[in-house]
């Protein structure tokens, strides 16, 4: 056999043998600088891309694509742009309405017997999460769960407001716990110094430094989709809540 010829398949069998898969795989303190190098790409260990980042980059895995589901489903709308909320189904906050923003992500999904609020954890700032329309049309309060991909509130849609939110222009956030007082009575913030009574979101931002605004662009457009596979929303927002 001619010796360019040898030669050749020597390379071959050496890129073979050097195939991506293969060179992905890490000994214990190369997967760990890795896993690091990964994360300062992430806002935390629940960000997608920390998932993605370490099963392509890390662990040589070919890119994950979404098989279709046997089961029901809500129906899902197409990918909307950044900053507008849309129906879809995410790897933390399940199939839900929600929206990317500089922290992680809030959303709205289905609940047994109700709905829930949900946010990744990178949203948390101090130990509780508040939350008022910039209307004053729905406001509560988000307890953090260590540990896990999400933490949420749930309730009744009514109970929660979420039929609110479609009046609104934009969430305000605040880092204290937020209590409606009822209908009309406003909104309770909790301050170290003591309770302070509040009308709206935009109250809170023309009042208190630090509070951060979130547009509700699509919102309305998303409940409305998740409402067709969730009959608790569908029913309030059918009828005025009580």
């Amino acid at each position: 056999m001619p010796r360019h010829a040898v030669v050749a398949i020597l390379v071959t069998l050496s890129a073979l043998m050097l195939a991506p898969d293969a060179r992905a795989q890490l000994d214990a303190r190369d997967m760990e600088i890795c896993r690091q190098q990964c994360m300062s790409r992430a806002r935390d260990a629940s960000d997608p891309r920390y998932g993605a980042c370490v099963r392509t980059r890390c662990e040589g895995q070919a890119p994950r694509r979404a098989a279709p589901s046997r089961r029901a489903a809500a129906p899902v709308a197409p990918a909307a742009p950044a900053g507008q909320w849309a129906l879809d189904t995410h790897d933390a906050l399940g199939v839900s309405v929600h929206v990317q923003t500089e922290d992680g992500l809030i959303g709205v999904a289905c609940a047994p017997e109700g709905v829930a609020i949900r946010v990744t954890n990178g949203m948390f700032r101090a130990p509780v999460l508040g939350w008022i329309t910039d209307t004053g049309s729905a406001g509560g309060t988000i307890q953090p769960t260590p540990g896990a991909v999400h933490s949420e509130i749930r309730g009744s849609a009514c109970a929660l407001g979420v039929p609110g939110l479609s009046a609104a222009t934009a969430l305000v956030l605040v880092d204290v716990p937020v209590v409606p007082k009822g209908a009309g009575q406003g909104f309770g913030l909790t301050l170290p110094s003591g309770e302070v009574t509040v009308a709206t979101g935009a109250e809170v931002q023309a009042r208190f430094p630090g509070t951060r605004h979130v547009p509700v662009l699509g919102l309305a457009v998303g409940l409305g989709a998740l409402a067709a596979s969730c009959p608790p929303l569908a029913e309030a927002l059918r009828q005025p809540c009580p």
